[in-house]
């Protein structure tokens, strides 16, 4: 607890004390949240080509919050596909997307600093035979979503970097801007390394760096994979 001293005009501090008061100064402010949403959202899915029977039970994991005192927040997700099938029960194969990852967000004199996420995970595909009648495909991912809005010009440099089966992207839009409108850079093959550097005018604005693993497969196999994606601002 912090005791702050209160200046009187006109009493005395012996008067004040004898008469018992207690003088409290008023809390201090506090400056509003530079980002106006800011969540780590896990994503996961699984399905199959074929003629295949879906034995999934995926699960639905709560978006994690993010504070923007730069502390890093850790969130994982999971997709355990599991399909037989049609007509043959012998014929299983599970398809299983595992994604950890750690997000972080920072604040530099009432604007926005920095929003990253770095991410690693596996897909592991099991089959009961060698090769199975389904193909299936696992995904799990991580996507921060934030929103804030510049009282002046700034500079954003978008950077996204993966290796491995898997997506990874990081982007800008206007709040106020369609869905087809996003700036940023996008990344889907086995090692993708992109940079953008956008001006932003004043405004508001929604932004997301996002990345996951995902395998299409009939047989057996394990890969891993990792990335980066963030979101640096400057005057």
């Amino acid at each position: 607890m912090t005791l702050t001293r209160t200046r009187l005009l006109g009493v005395s501090l012996a008067a004040v004390m004898a008469a018992g008061s207690l003088l409290v100064a008023p809390p201090a402010a506090h400056a509003a949240p530079v980002y106006t949403e800011l969540t780590i959202d896990p994503y996961q899915y699984a399905g199959s080509v074929g003629s295949c029977t879906d034995d999934s039970v995926l699960p639905n994991p709560a978006d994690v919050g993010l504070g923007e005192s730069g502390t890093p927040v850790a969130a994982a997700t999971s997709s355990p596909g599991a399909f037989h099938a049609t007509g043959d029960p012998s014929d299983t194969i599970t398809n299983t997307a595992v994604v950890q990852g750690t997000a972080t967000a920072t604040t530099a004199g009432g604007q926005p600093k920095s929003v990253s996420l770095s991410y690693t995970g596996n897909v592991k595909v099991a089959t009961s035979k060698p090769t199975s009648g389904c193909n299936v495909e696992a995904v799990a991912g991580l996507e921060v979503y934030f929103e804030f809005t510049l009282t002046t010009p700034m500079w954003a440099t978008v950077v996204a970097k993966h290796k491995g089966p898997g997506y990874v992207e990081a982007a800008i839009a206007r709040v106020t801007d369609p869905d087809t409108d996003w700036s940023g850079v996008y990344g889907s093959s086995m090692e993708d390394n992109g940079t953008s550097t956008l001006l932003l005018q004043p405004g508001s604005y929604r932004a997301y760096v996002e990345g996951d693993l995902r395998q299409r497969a009939n047989s057996t196999r394990t890969v891993t994979g990792s990335g980066t994606a963030s979101i640096t601002f400057a005057p």
